[in-house]
């Protein structure tokens, strides 16, 4: 299929000694007529690994690592199939990925001693984030690429159930529990909201331009910072914040100034914001911790938001098509939980918190749940 590794043993700084450092390159496209080649040369990794000796003896099993599978890529061809790399390369990079988690799995069952052994495959979510198209207002949205990209999305699934089943295999049913959990579903993505430039047309956030990048000014008088579809607005406030500049009489109005400006954003008459909560709103819906926000904002669905300080326009199309980080209200966003194994009961319980599941584990290996644990 084109694909080729290029690998050297070679001691990084900060390396310990030699290791297997590499990396995929697959010809993307042999022209004879014209005597050229297009070549695609993946990221250079190795495997790292703790404690000491324990990378050593795993990269001898499984080699280096292969790297994530190339979003950036994929969201140049999307766009324009001359450049980056197609769906398929892409989708072969996860597969390899996902056969290369399988290998390290089976082999630290087979060579390691554990109680709990907790494994991540990221490559659903890798996909989602770049592939979940199926929104005309998507910048690559197309009849075409909805369709490329939902038997993509299959593709994805049936390697990952390719992996569970290579756990359940290396697994002693008879004495051990598997158990496969996900942390939250997709949505698709159609539009960006810069939100500190949102605030900086308000003249609520300052940005220094005196340097080579842009960053936010000494006195701004509040930050945002985001993640998906929710974002963390802090006042720069007096006797809190190091170097603070809101004296507390001031907050509350600034705050409101905010709410405003993002409760007033649209996209074609379509509000942008769901839900914009103050400290107390917050913890009552469990986000109660000293590092939260002043403000916290959620966005629709649809949307995901930028904290750059570059951004010339509030709103401004996504190239990427699915996000996370919204109202838990919205079923989509729900994770899958299964189980099977040891002290699993044969049964299909209701809906679960997420933050139930260590619960759930604890149980099944015969240990207190950790403190504040959500009971089930």
């Amino acid at each position: 299929n084109g694909w080729f590794a290029a690998s050297t043993r070679a001691t990084a700084p900060g390396d310990d000694g030699p290791h297997l450092w590499g990396a995929w390159c697959k010809v993307l496209r042999l022209d004879r007529l014209r005597g050229t080649v297009r070549l695609y040369r993946g990221e250079v990794y190795r495997l790292v690994g703790y404690p000491e000796g324990f990378d050593d003896r795993l990269e001898a099993a499984v080699g280096f690592w292969p790297g994530p599978p190339d979003r950036n890529g994929l969201a140049r061809w999307w766009l324009d199939p001359s450049q980056g790399i197609d769906l398929d390369t892409f989708l072969e990079q996860l597969e390899r990925l996902d056969r290369y988690l399988d290998r390290v799995g089976a082999w630290v069952v087979e060579h390691e001693r554990f109680d709990l052994l907790m494994a991540y495959h990221p490559n659903p979510d890798e996909y989602e984030h770049i592939g979940l198209i199926q929104d005309k207002r998507q910048w690559a949205w197309s009849p075409g690429t909805e369709l490329a990209a939902a038997e993509g999305l299959k593709r994805v699934g049936r390697s990952f159930d390719r992996s569970v089943a290579s756990w359940w295999k290396a697994l002693d049913p008879a004495r051990d529990a598997l158990v496969i959990v996900s942390d939250h579903g997709l949505m698709p993505l159609h539009d960006t909201v810069n939100v500190n430039r949102v605030l900086a047309d308000a003249g609520l956030v300052k940005i220094d331009r005196s340097g080579r990048r842009p960053r936010a000014a000494v006195d701004t008088p509040m930050l945002a910072y985001a993640s998906g579809g929710c974002a963390h607005l802090y006042l720069n406030l007096e006797g809190r914040e190091p170097g603070g500049v809101v004296p507390r009489s001031q907050g509350q109005a600034l705050l409101e100034r905010a709410a405003r400006a993002l409760s007033d954003l649209d996209s074609d008459g379509e509000p942008v914001v769901e839900a914009i909560w103050n400290r107390d709103q917050a913890a009552r819906a469990g986000l109660g911790n000293p590092d939260c926000g002043d403000l916290v904002v959620f966005l629709e669905p649809g949307y995901t938001f930028s904290t750059s300080l570059t951004a010339k326009k509030a709103i401004e199309p996504s190239r990427y098509y699915g996000q996370h980080g919204y109202l838990n209200t919205h079923d989509e966003l729900c994770g899958i939980c299964f189980a099977r194994g040891a002290g699993v009961p044969h049964e299909r319980p209701d809906e679960i918190p997420a933050t139930a599941v260590a619960t759930l584990v604890s149980r099944w290996l015969g240990i207190a749940p950790p403190a504040n644990a959500v009971p089930y």
